[in-house]
């Protein structure tokens, strides 16, 4: 999915962050629970950065109408490769 949509930047605050990375941090808490500890490792970011992705992808759910739609189309995109269904 990554490849096909291609470069998904964030601006959260006036940092740009990448929104791919974002997606696998968010993941790796939603879907496999894991705590922020787990996450850095195996996202290689820190703790503390990880649990800021999780404070600002909570807010950007609520409060970014392109960021909860691109959330919805890629779990929808997901859900149908998971399936085997073509896109």
């Amino acid at each position: 999915m990554r490849a096909e949509s291609g470069p998904w930047e964030l601006r959260p605050h006036r940092k740009a962050v990448d929104g791919w990375a974002r997606l696998e941090i968010m993941a790796l808490r939603i879907f496999a629970g894991l705590r922020h500890e787990e996450i850095a490792k195996r996202a290689r970011v820190s703790p503390a950065a990880s649990s800021r992705a999780a404070r600002q992808h909570a807010a950007l759910c609520t409060e970014d109408a392109a960021y909860a739609t691109r959330l919805a189309e890629l779990g929808w995109g997901a859900g149908r490769l998971c399936l085997g269904l073509r896109m």
